[in-house]
């Protein structure tokens, strides 16, 4: 095994691995469990990791450019069991049908690990659309997030209202030690060979994981008006007393004007 498939594998059980030895923190993730590449461009670029690589009956990948993890155990060896599954019928009611035509299975468990995030809250979205087993209550598992239960005898067909329909789950999350887990697994109840054998245990189409938005859609406060300087105090005192001066003018060459004038009518009544 490589050096970095160790350290990233190492970093599962760390504290603060990120720091060490990841300098570029990531703050998002996405994956097409059990399909290729998927790019969607509207409403924001979103890039789905590749997720076919066969993990046999217990198994692990590493993605050390991506800096994720997926687990799986619980296929009996002896006999063959799906770990993808895939239609071509078309998924109605989303804008991206094509994560769900594929899904990464299990028999037992299935763990994705994202490693290197930085510390903060999340919100992480799981995508589903049962695509094997036709009726509800026949595929039933557990969901965990950091090691905190979510759901418990989650149904998909049940939840999404139908066989080959989208159903999503999101859950905000707070990550602290850099590593993000999530673990869907059987509970041990359900279907164990309905429509064939091994068609149970959790089934997931896609998992994404960013930050939540934190829109701020009130408006700006208002800009304080700042309290008169000292400098402003004596200009305006100043610029009052030379207006009052100038009045105190005018008025003076007016009564001085009137005043010569009266004289003048005085001194002159036939003028």
């Amino acid at each position: 095994m490589c050096s970095e498939n160790l350290t990233l594998l190492n970093c599962l059980h760390m504290k603060e691995c990120n720091r060490k030895y990841y300098t570029n923190a990531i703050t998002s993730f996405a994956v097409n469990c059990g399909g290729k590449q998927t790019i969607y461009s509207d409403p924001l670029p979103i890039t789905f990791d590749d997720d076919t690589t066969d993990l046999g009956a217990a198994g692990f990948h590493v993605n050390t450019s991506m800096q994720w993890v997926v687990s799986h155990v619980g296929s009996d060896p002896f006999r063959e069991s799906p770990r993808f599954v895939n239609t071509s019928q078309v998924i109605l009611g989303t804008d991206m049908p094509e994560l769900y035509q594929t899904a990464r299975t299990s028999r037992s468990a299935l763990w994705y690990y994202i490693v290197g995030l930085s510390t903060g809250k999340y919100t992480v979205q799981l995508f589903f659309a049962e695509i094997v087993i036709e009726k509800p209550g026949k595929r039933l598992f557990n969901i965990d997030i950091q090691d905190r239960n979510i759901k418990t005898d989650f149904d998909i067909t049940k939840e999404a209202g139908g066989f080959r329909r989208p159903t999503n789950i999101t859950y905000e999350v707070t990550v602290v030690n850099s590593v993000l887990k999530i673990h869907l697994h059987w509970n041990g109840r359900g279907t164990c060979c309905i429509p064939y054998e091994g068609a149970y245990g959790p089934l997931v189409s896609a998992i994404r994981v960013f930050r939540p938005e934190s829109p701020n859609n009130s408006p700006p406060p208002a800009r304080p008006v700042s309290a008169p300087s000292n400098d402003d105090k004596r200009r305006g005192v100043v610029a009052g007393i030379a207006a009052l001066c100038i009045a105190a003018a005018v008025i003076s060459s007016s009564v001085v004007y009137l005043w010569w004038k009266w004289v003048a009518l005085v001194k002159h009544p036939n003028a």
